[in-house]
């Protein structure tokens, strides 16, 4: 990334409520060990997400685990929507219907602890940067959202639907995070409203989706990549809390307008004809019609995110993702059924060519209270 497409961050604030949890989880967190692992092993931490979990390697005498641990759900500033009881639901619903998840050994999802599976240390994102066949993994990929697609005849998993979850109601982050930093002033009255107005009327036009389980952030460094097995179990799923029952091109979409890495056009068309071969030509015509919708309410939601997380959690590196992010909404504007959306955007100014500037010390005073 040049330095003139990096955005500008001056500050990032004082540390946070969550900072502040973690660092007080040490004797809790032992316990929880203790309790469940009488041999010992000390946890190692080998990373986050953009949500408010980190992940620890344990190792005993026998094996190696992975502890998941995260601020509950009942606390006011843990993540919207990450619930570690939906954790634990979708895991025993998704490897019941074939598919490989960490199995769990125990949990207290009230105090925020999972001890899991260690699946290993390849992902997806990891297997192709070290030279793994591209197609062969997005093939792999592609397999898995269409076994689960087919997995459930309905909502068995009394899963939240993707128009009622706070992914969708999130598409409105691009009004509330983004425009006020590329504008660096507070929005007026009424502009988030007009916006997801628009979106509904776009929706209405569409024909019904096919609709199923949904991942909910299906990407490369949320598959693990497990060689020795064979077909869909070489792929090991990742942060599927957000499961959803919704329309199922949400999570080709989120796979293939990745935010991390350009895929390339060609490998899109192929993995999307594979994903829609079975479908009947009436559910292949409503995929069609709704992927581009979904992947530009994905990107609508995302960057906002990127901008809310530096804000709110000071956690500025998913802003260099930015110009990824803007090429991916001026792509999807483009597409016909998005004229209103585009219209939108050109009578109130809201451009994607440049990143904007991100300055926690002034941006925070241009955020409404109303925002999501």
């Amino acid at each position: 990334m040049s330095a003139s497409s990096t955005p500008h961050i001056l500050s990032t604030g004082p540390a946070t409520e969550v900072a502040a949890f973690f660092a007080a989880r040490g004797p809790v967190r032992t316990a929880f060990l203790h309790r469940y692992l009488p041999a010992g092993g000390v946890p190692a931490l080998i990373g986050e997400d953009w949500g408010t979990r980190r992940y620890y390697r344990i190792h005993d005498t026998a094996r190696s685990y992975i502890l998941m641990e995260a601020v509950p759900a009942h606390l006011p500033f843990a993540t919207l929507g990450h619930r570690m009881a939906d954790f634990l639901t979708v895991a025993a619903g998704l490897a019941g219907a074939g598919l490989h998840t960490p199995a769990v050994i125990a949990a207290q999802p009230d105090d925020g602890y999972i001890l899991m599976e260690d699946m290993g240390d390849v992902r997806f994102w990891d297997a192709l940067a070290a030279g793994t066949d591209q197609t062969l993994l997005y093939e792999t990929a592609v397999d898995v959202l269409d076994h689960l697609g087919g997995a459930f005849p309905d909502n068995v998993l009394k899963l939240h639907r993707y128009h009622d979850s706070y992914i969708h109601a999130a598409r409105r982050r691009l009004v509330d995070w983004y425009v006020p930093a590329l504008h660096q002033r507070l929005n007026p009255d009424g502009l988030a409203e007009e916006f997801l107005a628009i979106w509904d009327g776009i929706e209405k036009n569409l024909p019904p989706a096919p609709m199923g389980v949904v991942h909910g952030d299906y990407h490369l460094q949320n598959l693990m990549w497990m060689p020795d097995k064979a077909g869909i179990a070489r792929c090991g799923l990742l942060d599927f809390q957000d499961a959803m029952w919704g329309p199922l091109p949400y999570d080709m979409a989120n796979l293939l307008d990745d935010i991390r890495r350009d895929v390339p056009a060609d490998l899109r068309t192929v993995m999307i004809a594979r994903r829609t071969a079975g479908l009947s030509a009436a559910d292949k015509e409503a995929f069609m019609a709704w992927y581009p919708v979904l992947a530009l309410q994905f990107h609508c939601r995302i960057i906002g995110q990127v901008i809310r997380l530096a804000l709110v959690q000071g956690k500025t590196a998913h802003l260099n993702n930015m110009p990824r992010i803007q090429a991916h909404v001026k792509r999807g504007l483009e597409y016909p059924a998005m004229r209103p959306l585009k219209s939108f955007m050109a009578d109130n100014a809201i451009t994607f060519d440049t990143p904007p500037p991100v300055d926690a010390q002034t941006l925070t005073g241009f955020i409404r209270p109303d925002a999501f």
